[in-house]
């Protein structure tokens, strides 16, 4: 079917990672991952299962709504799946900008996906992504997902790709920049507790190794890939199209 990953794809692509890395990283992605129904990622077991000396970790990022069902989340944990939400902030700014196809607004099947996670002992997470309408009300996002103890990761909205057809709602990046700055102001209040935190981890591993991973947010995933777009982009932000280009082959 049209736009739809087949088996022969998937194993193709599968096989030829797995001949020339020993560990690799699927992140499943839009359009809507969850569309592709539990069997497919069943089959995605099976196939990464058939390469038994190389190591796969699976991810998905998902705007959560109904096809986002109970079994898939089963499935997802059970085979330890990072589980990435869509959601930008509180009901009437996440709905002002995602709907769905008859135009209604998608929070309320997103905190079901994130209330239903959370009973299952999952970790939610959601990106976060900031344009015309919420850049500017950072506070409350933050408030948000701080009440709602959901990890977030904040990214820009800026025009390329399909996002150009909502040129209006992209947003510069020196407001990108002072919106990361508020973030930072309200997590630096954290600190405090962050530490007391890593102190109870010390004493109750009493010696043993720990392992703390720090994840950044992966900008240079929402750059231009096509040389006219990065040479817009270095344009408006003026530096040169090189250093674009450097940026997005990190």
């Amino acid at each position: 079917e049209k736009g739809r990953m087949n088996e022969k794809t998937l194993r193709n692509m599968t096989e030829q990672l797995a001949s020339n890395f020993s560990e690799v990283e699927f992140i499943w992605h839009g359009g809507e991952p969850t569309l592709m129904g539990l069997e497919f990622y069943k089959k995605v077991k099976d196939i990464q299962s058939e390469n038994e000396s190389k190591k796969f970790e699976n991810g998905i990022q998902t705007n959560a709504g109904k096809t986002l069902t109970e079994d898939l989340l089963d499935f997802f944990k059970k085979e330890n799946y990072g589980v990435g939400l869509s959601l930008d902030g509180p009901k009437h700014l996440h709905d002002f900008t995602r709907v769905d196809h008859n135009g209604n607004g998608t929070f309320d099947d997103v905190i079901k996906s994130v209330n239903l996670m959370k009973s299952k002992g999952m970790e939610t997470g959601a990106i976060c992504v900031l344009n015309r309408y919420n850049v500017d009300k950072i506070d409350e996002i933050y408030d948000f997902f701080n009440e709602n103890q959901i990890s977030v990761k904040v990214n820009p909205l800026i025009p390329t790709g399909r996002a150009k057809n909502n040129a209006n709602l992209s947003i510069t990046p020196k407001e990108y920049a002072d919106a990361i700055k508020q973030f930072e102001g309200a997590l630096a209040k954290l600190l405090p507790y962050q530490q007391s935190d890593f102190e109870g981890i010390f004493k109750a591993m009493a010696g043993l190794p720990v392992t703390i991973r720090l994840l950044d947010p992966p900008l240079h995933e929402f750059l231009p890939a096509d040389k006219a777009s990065q040479a817009e982009m270095a344009r408006r932000l003026k530096v040169s199209p090189k250093r674009v280009q450097t940026e997005v082959d990190k």
